[in-house]
């Protein structure tokens, strides 16, 4: 059980860094990425149309990216749901499993006595 937790927790911990490295890479790659689009769209048009298209272009990123998340937190709680519902179903049996055997113990614990003071009335 710890040590699950502990794999949980490593891994997680990994995901963080990981995740955490790329954003920064990928905001340097935006600032050089819209530095060239500016000088590119100020050629082509002037200063207000080329802020406009850049400004329009983050926000559509943004809108993609909230979108995706969104979509990545659904598929995360339907897995957990299933997870969990197999958890219980293989718990179950067993708990089953269980409680007939201590009944059975019950029965025939029962039985024997039974058994017994029959014997000693004849």
């Amino acid at each position: 059980m710890i040590a699950q937790l502990r794999y949980f927790v490593a891994r997680g911990v990994k995901r963080i860094a990981l995740g955490a490295s790329g954003i920064l890479l990928m905001i340097i790659g935006a600032g050089f990425l819209t530095t060239a689009g500016w000088i590119v769209l100020e050629e082509m048009f002037d200063a207000k149309t080329a802020a406009l298209i850049i400004g329009g272009g983050f926000v559509g990123a943004g809108v993609l990216v909230i979108g995706f998340a969104k979509h990545a937190q659904k598929r995360e709680m339907r897995t957990a749901a299933m997870a969990a519902s197999a958890t219980a179903q293989t718990e179950l049996p067993l708990a089953a499993l269980v409680a007939a055997f201590m009944q059975g113990i019950g029965a025939g614990s029962a039985a024997r006595r039974g058994f017994s003071s029959a014997r000693e009335k004849d």
